[in-house]
């Protein structure tokens, strides 16, 4: 059996170190010492470019919580929809209510726009009240993984 191994990264230099080191794939973003923001459509069209594995993006406008509002939402979607012109092979991302619930509407429309890609919920999943509730939650919207650090602060 082989490990997949993804590598969260934030330029061009470090995915052809991640590919070269055999990376099976790609988590892009930007600012990871702010927790990982969305990445610039130049940044995501040169990685696409430069590398042969798959190129996930970070779908989030703002560091902090994963409450958004509706033109943060609109923001987001319209982030996918360029991470998918430029060449992504999967999305990453997800958004939460006011109680700390997934907020059902935001990330099916999320998961509607990534339009049959690989649809990644991320971190906001270490932060709901109910994490056996949103896991079914996340599956029943689509998402094909979860990104988690098993609810603490950090994975490590």
């Amino acid at each position: 059996m082989s490990v997949l191994v993804e590598v969260c990264l934030e330029s061009v230099e470090s995915a052809l170190i991640a590919e070269k080191s055999g990376a099976s794939r790609i988590e892009l973003c930007s600012a990871l010492d702010l927790g990982g923001i969305s990445p610039s459509k130049a940044l995501i069209e040169e990685v696409c470019n430069a590398v042969k594995i798959p190129v996930f993006v970070l779908i989030r406008p703002r560091q902090g919580n994963f409450i958004y509002t509706n033109s943060e939402i609109k923001l987001m979607i319209r982030d996918i929809e360029i991470a998918i012109e430029s060449g992504a092979k999967g999305i990453v991302s997800g958004a939460l209510d006011n109680n700390y619930n997934i907020d059902i509407q935001a990330t099916k429309e999320l998961i509607k726009t990534a339009n049959n890609l690989p649809f990644t919920f991320h971190r906001a999943f270490d932060q709901v009240a109910k994490p056996f509730e949103a896991l079914n939650q996340i599956i029943d919207l689509g998402a094909k993984r979860i990104l988690t650090s098993g609810q603490k602060p950090k994975a490590i």
